[in-house]
């Protein structure tokens, strides 16, 4: 699912600069991939709503850089927005031409809070042509049990599609709460 690379560096008692490299990875864009979420752990196939999600963990080029400080998290990322299922498994050059900011907020380790926003220059293979802008928000909650756990997500996204010269505000508006 990832080839990656961390450094990270302590700038004081509570504050890290963090870069990250992955070829393929998960731009600084939604909530943690689906299959590595605890509250989707029993959803054995994506959902539709995937692509508003989380659907760019598999962008093929990623450099991501933030911040952390105590509970927060700030990250901006470039990245190149081709799938691996674009462009299969080799190791061709694209251009880094998305761009995507998402901060989190995660103040125990129960829970987990992000918002983020991304541009993607061409990120579908059927449409070339069209670029999404793309904003997601979601609260995630895990609870571990003697016997099991209690895990609960409510993740949001929405996207405009826009064209060369047009722009399409198709503001779709998903949301996912499983547990």
């Amino acid at each position: 699912m990832e080839l990656s690379a961390q450094y990270t560096l302590p700038l004081g008692e509570r504050w890290y600069l963090v870069y990250l490299f992955w070829l393929p990875g998960e731009p600084a864009l939604g909530p943690v991939a689906f299959m590595h979420r605890m509250s989707a752990s029993r959803i054995h196939r994506r959902t539709l709503s995937h692509h508003l999600q989380d659907s760019t963990h598999i962008s093929f080029g990623v450099f991501t850089t933030g911040f952390t400080y105590r509970w927060f998290k700030l990250e901006g990322s470039s990245s190149t927005a081709v799938s691996r299922m674009r462009i299969g498994y080799d190791f061709d050059a694209h251009k880094w031409n998305s761009r995507s900011a998402r901060l989190w907020f995660m103040p125990n380790k129960n829970w987990t809070a992000q918002v983020s926003y991304g541009f993607l220059r061409s990120p579908e293979n059927q449409e070339p042509d069209v670029d999404v802008r793309r904003a997601n928000a979601s609260v995630q909650y895990n609870r571990p049990f003697h016997r099991g756990n209690w895990a609960s997500g409510l993740i949001l996204g929405a996207q405009s599609r826009e064209r060369p010269g047009e722009i399409h505000n198709l503001q779709r508006v998903y949301g996912r709460i499983n547990h």
